[in-house]
């Protein structure tokens, strides 16, 4: 079993990873608007003109929002489970950091995935749209996103509440 410091470095590979494919996108859809500016003979519409813009848009946002607390309620419902199988587990058990962040793995891929789906939507906004501007606006939702979960233990432990629990208690602890 790898240790915690091998799992929080597989994390931040994956994290590292997936925000780098959001420029790369952005990389590739400014080469493509601007052949595509060079080739085109009509004026391009606006953006926002185009009938998918809003409905594309609108998901994007949604499955930001989801991103923050869909991994999280996966975590509890997997975890839940596993409190009832061990409901004699001390109270020391329960609220210790975790030293195997395996059950923590699959919730943060998840968001990350998520996270970059919503760059991915601006990507593709921007290719049918033929602009730049709906993939600066999700690109950078989508930066955000990625900012909000970097995988540090104090990160992972935040996203899953244990920080609220124990947190204070191990900042009075560190002090002493």
């Amino acid at each position: 079993l790898p240790t915690a410091n091998q799992q929080l470095m597989t994390l931040k590979i994956i994290w590292g990873a997936m925000l780098a494919s959001i420029c790369i996108y952005g990389f590739v859809l400014n080469s493509k608007i601007q052949g595509f500016q060079a080739d085109a003979e009509t004026e391009i519409e606006p953006f926002q003109q185009s009938a998918i813009f809003i409905p594309l848009m609108a998901v994007a946002v949604v499955v930001f929002f989801l991103s923050l607390f869909l991994p999280k309620f996966l975590y509890k419902q997997a975890n839940a489970s596993g409190e009832q199988k061990n409901p004699l587990a001390s109270e020391k058990e329960r609220l210790s950091p975790p030293g195997d962040l395996t059950k923590y793995f699959s919730p943060f891929v998840i968001r990350f995935a998520m996270t970059e789906a919503v760059g991915i939507f601006g990507f593709v906004l921007g290719h049918l749209t033929h602009h730049m501007e709906p993939f600066f606006i999700l690109g950078a939702l989508s930066v955000l996103g990625f900012s909000m979960c970097f995988p540090t233990l104090a990160n992972i432990q935040k996203i899953f509440d244990w920080y609220t629990v124990c947190g204070p208690i191990i900042l009075i602890s560190l002090t002493i």
